[in-house]
């Protein structure tokens, strides 16, 4: 009997083949995680952040980047649509930090980096737009990045601590700013583990892990076959830390590309 069950098993998964990959996955999921991943698809986006290196006059910079382009380098993060906002991990405010191609100048005063531009796309569909801010806004690197968009999103969640949601993780089979992404998702009950103050969830590592592009803890509500999602948090991986969920209520790379020489940008 079980090797029946087995066979018709991997029949229906060859007959799955023909899909497309989005739709291969979501046939394979429970109902409550296809409804919970259904709700999500609007809200998933990707960020595209430039930073430039500045030198001069503190009232009139001038600006640099390499490689004749009109940025030092170029970052992709995972971001959320949250209450009215975009919002996305504090290491989105500083994508120089752990990049290899500032070390040069890291230690030279007279040289500072600072957020040049920012777009952003709808994982599901879209293409890359711009999206406004402010440089002080960017200034305090404890608190998560915080982007003003149309729609509302999703709500955020209240409550300190909760144990009750799903994680949802993102992975990009496909370089984030390809004409069409390649993604798929991971939906699953974490059970997060929160330390004495409730600031971080420990979770396992997610599967294929190195794919993840980003991630989600949500709780949700059903009312009258209805879903509706609150957001809680973010995945985050960190070394020495491990993978947890950074909650929103509380302050908290890509390889770059390579290249040896500061170039002007123009107009400037």
């Amino acid at each position: 009997m079980k090797l029946r069950s087995l066979l018709l098993w991997l029949f229906a998964i060859c007959c799955l083949t023909s899909k497309p990959q989005a739709q291969i996955i979501r046939s394979l999921l429970s109902p409550e995680q296809e409804m919970v991943q259904k709700a999500l698809d609007s809200t998933l986006y990707i960020i595209r952040v430039d930073y430039v290196l500045q030198a001069g006059p503190a009232d009139n910079p001038r600006s640099y980047g390499q490689g004749n382009a009109s940025w030092f380098n170029r970052f992709y993060f995972f971001a959320i649509h949250i209450d009215s906002c975009l919002v996305a991990l504090p290491r989105a405010k500083t994508p120089w930090v752990n990049d290899p191609d500032f070390n040069l100048f890291r230690n030279i005063d007279s040289i500072k980096p600072v957020v040049s531009s920012i777009h952003a796309r709808q994982v599901v569909q879209g293409n890359f737009a711009p999206v406004t801010f402010g440089q002080s806004a960017m200034q305090d690197t404890l608190t998560h990045l915080s982007l003003k968009i149309h729609g509302k999103g999703l709500e955020k969640a209240t409550c300190q601590r909760d144990s009750t949601g799903w994680v949802v993780m993102l992975y990009l089979d496909s370089a984030p700013d390809a004409d069409t992404l390649k993604y798929r998702f991971t939906t699953y009950k974490p059970n997060p583990r929160f330390d004495a103050s409730g600031t971080r969830g420990t979770i396992r590592e997610p599967s294929d892990a190195q794919k993840v592009f980003g991630g989600l803890y949500v709780t949700p509500f059903i009312t009258r076959g209805n879903i509706s999602l609150k957001a809680w948090g973010l995945a985050n991986n960190r070394p020495g830390v491990g993978w947890h969920i950074v909650p929103l209520n509380r302050r908290t790379i890509t390889l770059p590309q390579q290249s040896d020489v500061l170039t002007p940008i123009q107009n400037q």
